[in-house]
């Protein structure tokens, strides 16, 4: 997120009177636009040393307007020095262009909000925990929750505007993501990353924020190559089965480990939604929180043995760790 400058210069086209025009001179990022004046001063009337009021760099001098076309120079700029921090501090940062823009008269386009509450990517992604806590999508909730509770360990403020987050704090997130905690793989910072995106995506088609926020044009997200699954061997499974557990949420929480193997690899979230209601004596069925697809799971000895283990009412969850 760069800063403003400006400077006055001449324009080097000489008028048919032997002047030349004054112009404007607005930089961010090093990116230079300039904008014509009502000015038009003598070469030799022109110095480019010294500073007024600190704002310029350049002025007149030797022409009787000087001090009036200083002062009125000057207080064009301090005037959209103003309008900048007005309009950075309620919505988002500007480009040099619409500085530009805003220098030949136009104004600044306010963004199409519904709740300007909700241009903090903290709170809309709070919001979004609550929608998909009602639509019972606990995976797609607790997946995006971890998410910004991450996010936050790196932007410790209260808020993150979508305004702030840019290329440049994309690319620190990045590296901090890849620094910051030994097991965050190539694949774990993906979906952080991506989960900013997603946000980003659902923002603007609720017109909670203008499109041209959006910094995923330029910073690009390249898929990881996936990692080579490991099977666990018959063994391995045998030691977890026979693994000798403290009565309560260890064993609860090993027996949740051998029914997502028995199930074939189901989805935590998937597991940790199903309710008693869904289960028969013969299968247990089940909605997917990606895809929304509809499964079922066939039920054998060893698998019903540890279902039966922790059935409740109808519309209780089996396991009691959604009871939290």
């Amino acid at each position: 997120m760069g800063k403003f400058t400006f400077n006055f210069e001449l324009n080097n086209k000489q008028n048919e009177d032997g002047t030349h025009n004054i112009l404007i001179r607005v930089s961010k990022n090093r990116v230079p636009k300039r904008v014509s004046t009502e000015f038009n001063v003598k070469k030799e009337h022109w110095i480019t040393k010294g500073k007024l009021k600190q704002t310029v760099k350049s002025g007149i001098r030797g022409d009787l307007r000087a001090d009036f076309i200083n002062e009125s120079l000057e207080e064009t700029v301090d005037n959209e020095k103003v309008k900048i921090r007005k309009f950075e501090s309620r919505f988002r940062e500007l480009t040099v262009d619409e500085v530009q823009a805003s220098l030949q008269g136009k104004n600044y386009k306010e963004p199409i909000y519904t709740n300007s509450e909700l241009q903090d990517l903290f709170k809309y992604a709070e919001i979004w925990e609550k929608r998909l806590a009602e639509a019972k999508k606990w995976g797609d909730r607790d997946l995006k929750k971890g998410s910004i509770n991450i996010l936050k360990g790196f932007h410790t403020k209260p808020t993150l505007f979508f305004h702030e987050i840019d290329y440049d704090f994309l690319n620190k997130y990045k590296s901090w993501l890849e620094n910051h905690e030994k097991d965050y793989d190539e694949g774990t910072v993906h979906h952080r990353l991506k989960t900013i995106r997603r946000f980003f995506n659902m923002a603007i088609d609720e017109k909670i924020i203008n499109p041209s926020l959006y910094p995923f044009r330029l910073f690009k997200l390249k898929k990881p190559e996936h990692a080579k699954k490991v099977k666990l061997k018959e063994d391995q499974i045998e030691l977890i089965e026979n693994y000798k557990c403290r009565p309560g949420r260890q064993e609860e929480s090993r027996d949740f480990s051998i029914l997502a193997f028995m199930f074939q690899g189901i989805r935590a979230g998937d597991l940790l939604s199903i309710k008693c209601n869904q289960i028969d004596s013969n299968y247990v069925s089940y909605k997917t929180a990606k895809g929304r697809k509809d499964k079922t799971a066939k039920l054998y000895e060893k698998s019903s043995k540890i279902i039966y283990k922790y059935m409740r009412g109808p519309e209780d969850y089996l396991f009691s760790f959604m009871d939290d």
